[in-house]
C-alpha cells in the first residue's frame, strides 16, 4: 500500500519566514510599549515630586520665562515613543505584505509579476487567497507611496486603520494617518497566512 505523502517547500519557507517576522514584531513591540510606560511613569513621578515640594528640573531666562522644563522633555519623549509604536507597525505591515509577494513569485514563477497577476495564478498552484488581502496590499501600498490615490484606496478597503473621523484632504499625509492598532496587524498576519502556499496543499 502507498500512500501520497503532501509537502511543498513553499509553503515551508513562507510559514518560517512569516513566524520569524511575526516573532521579530513581538518582541520589538513589547520593547517599544514597555519604552512608553516608563517614560510615561516618569512624567507622573516628576508631577508627584514637584506636588510635594521638590524643586522643578528646567531653564529659565531672566525674565522667568521657561526656556525648558523637564516636564516638557518628557511630554516630548512620550509623544516619541506613541510615535515608535506606530513606526513599527507600519513596517510590519509592509513587510509582511512583501514576504507573501516574494513567496507569490517564487512559487509562480513570475518574479516580475505584481499583485493583479500572483492573484489570477494562485489557484494553478492550489492556493487561495483571502478577500481580506486586499486590505493588508491597500495599507502597504499606501505606507509605501503615500499618495492620495493610494491612501484613498487603503481608506476605503481598511478604513478602522485611521483614526476615527479621519477626513481625507488633497496631498495628505497618509503615512502618518495610517495608526494600526496591534490587533490590527494580528489581522494583518492571519489574513497573509491564510492567502500564501501551504506547508500540506
Amino acid at each position: 500500500m502507498s500512500f501520497a505523502l503532501s509537502f511543498s517547500v513553499y509553503g515551508y519557507r513562507f510559514h518560517a519566514g512569516l513566524d520569524a517576522l511575526i516573532q521579530s514584531y513581538h518582541h520589538a513591540n513589547e520593547a517599544v510599549l514597555q519604552r512608553e510606560e516608563a517614560v510615561k511613569q516618569s512624567l507622573v513621578d516628576y508631577h508627584a515630586a514637584v506636588a510635594h515640594g521638590e524643586p522643578r528640573d528646567g531653564e529659565w531666562d531672566d525674565e522667568g520665562h521657561t526656556l525648558w522644563e523637564r516636564d516638557d522633555l518628557l511630554t516630548m519623549d512620550i509623544e516619541t515613543a506613541e510615535e515608535a509604536v506606530y513606526e513599527l507597525r507600519r513596517a510590519i505591515l509592509i513587510g509582511i505584505y512583501h514576504h507573501w509577494e516574494r513567496a507569490m513569485r517564487i512559487v509562480t514563477g513570475d518574479y516580475k509579476g505584481h499583485h493583479p497577476d500572483l492573484i489570477k495564478k494562485a489557484p494553478q498552484h492550489k492556493i487561495q487567497i483571502s478577500p481580506d488581502l486586499v486590505k493588508v496590499v491597500r495599507a502597504a501600498n499606501a505606507l509605501k507611496h503615500n499618495n492620495d490615490a493610494r491612501g484613498n484606496e487603503a481608506l476605503l478597503a481598511w478604513p478602522d486603520i485611521f483614526p476615527s473621523g479621519f477626513q481625507p484632504r488633497t496631498n495628505a499625509d497618509w503615512y502618518s494617518a495610517i495608526r494600526p492598532s496591534d490587533a490590527h496587524i494580528e489581522q494583518a498576519i492571519n489574513i497573509v497566512a491564510a492567502s500564501g502556499p501551504k506547508v500540506n496543499p
